[in-house]
């Protein structure tokens, strides 16, 4: 047998692979709505941390909610493996495991490990308040097991037929994903622009400029060193506010758009998406961010589900068809971040007066489009050029 024979024969049992049962879509349902609620269970425990102070035992209710959400989803996906198990057998087939399912041979462990780890760490290190909560190491391994089995069902919907399904037949895939985005959004709270809404209001900007700041804007302003200076002298009465302030905010925005953009574009490689899955995403997310403000800034709630419409009008009226062309994609990607934005900024205008200048809220607009057009280059890139492979004898 020649060489390219062997390649041809390899990759053709590659391209067919392991034939996996198929769950149904009603268990999709079941897990993917116990996700959600344990979902919510650990916003609840970042409500907590970030509101109040007590967190001085393991065993308080956010904690309790979050575990026991765990033990069911766990619960349940073992009674999802038993039942596609061969009859008679003791061990797991790995052949026998669902297609999506398989995350939780990863997730459940890592989810054993991590809370009975975050007792014994809480015990030897005490209740991580605000800031240092989201980067203990137990904590870390419970986000990456929840991410993991969030993404079960949009795992298990990825190898159903068909390529334009209604929304009453995604939705468990959309929530699925939106479960791994606002995972994805809890390990950096403290940056998130939902978190730290106050920073772009009139009344914060004014305030901050009370202080002796070193790189302050504005041309009255004497800055008595340069910004790399005043930041080195943090001891100093000088030091640069404005710039800590304004850019974590800045970060936390430029990290959500490739969050996002991210997610939208992954269901439309997969799929044709219905009308309202993209609405049906943010709606969610935007219940779930006011848990770190205790619902000081309600009006952010709308604001992200009428983004959510506006990256369903986009891709509506961009990529409808099947496949879309490159330059449609390319277009999605950087208009979604003008979609989550804008709304984003007229939010703040309308209830609190936005005090950023137009360098700053036009420059986020611009910024952000770019980083969607570099997320949508990596999710679509170019074809490939055709190079024919030398026949060997």
């Amino acid at each position: 047998m020649t060489t390219l024979t062997l390649r041809s024969t390899a990759k053709q049992l590659l391209a067919k692979g392991e034939e996996r049962p198929q769950t149904k879509p009603w268990e999709d349902r079941v897990t993917v709505v116990l996700a959600t609620l344990t979902l919510f269970a650990v916003f609840w425990d970042g409500y907590k941390h970030n509101n109040t102070g007590e967190l001085d035992t393991f065993w308080n209710p956010a904690h309790i909610a979050m575990y026991a959400g765990l033990t069911m989803l766990g619960g349940w996906i073992g009674l999802v493996f038993l039942r596609y198990q061969p009859k008679g057998r003791l061990q797991i087939s790995m052949s026998a495991v669902p297609y999506g399912y398989g995350l939780a041979l990863v997730a459940l462990p890592l989810a054993a490990l991590g809370g009975p780890g975050d007792f014994a760490w809480h015990e030897a290190y005490g209740f991580e308040n605000q800031v240092d909560a989201p980067f203990s190491p137990t904590h870390q391994m419970l986000f990456l097991s929840g991410s993991l089995l969030g993404g079960i069902a949009l795992g298990s919907a990825w190898f159903r037929t068909g390529r334009k399904p209604g929304l009453g037949t995604l939705w468990p895939a959309v929530l699925s994903l939106t479960a791994v985005v606002a995972m994805i959004n809890f390990t950096f709270m403290n940056l998130l622009p939902y978190f730290w809404a106050m920073v772009p209001t009139s009344d914060f900007q004014d305030d901050i400029l009370r202080y002796n700041d070193a790189y302050a804007p504005g041309a009255d302003i004497v800055h008595p060193e340069g910004l790399a200076q005043a930041a080195a002298h943090y001891g100093d009465e000088a030091f640069p506010y404005y710039l800590f302030a304004n850019m974590q905010v800045i970060g936390g925005i430029l990290i959500f758009t490739a969050v996002l953009v991210a997610a939208v574009l992954y269901l439309r490689r997969r799929w044709v998406l219905p009308f309202g899955a993209i609405t049906l995403m943010c709606t969610l997310l935007s219940v779930l961010f006011p848990f770190f403000t205790a619902w000081r800034n309600l009006h952010l709630i709308p604001a992200l589900i009428v983004s959510g419409l506006l990256i369903d009008l986009l891709v509506r009226w961009l990529v409808a068809e099947d496949p879309p062309s490159r330059i449609r994609l390319r277009t999605l990607g950087a208009l979604i971040p003008l979609a989550i934005w804008v709304p984003y900024e007229l939010s703040i205008a309308i209830a609190d007066g936005l005090g950023w200048g137009p360098t700053v809220y036009l420059g986020m607009l611009s910024t952000t489009a770019g980083v969607g057009y570099a997320i949508s280059l990596i999710m679509f890139p170019p074809a490939l050029p055709t190079v024919a492979e030398p026949t060997e004898a």
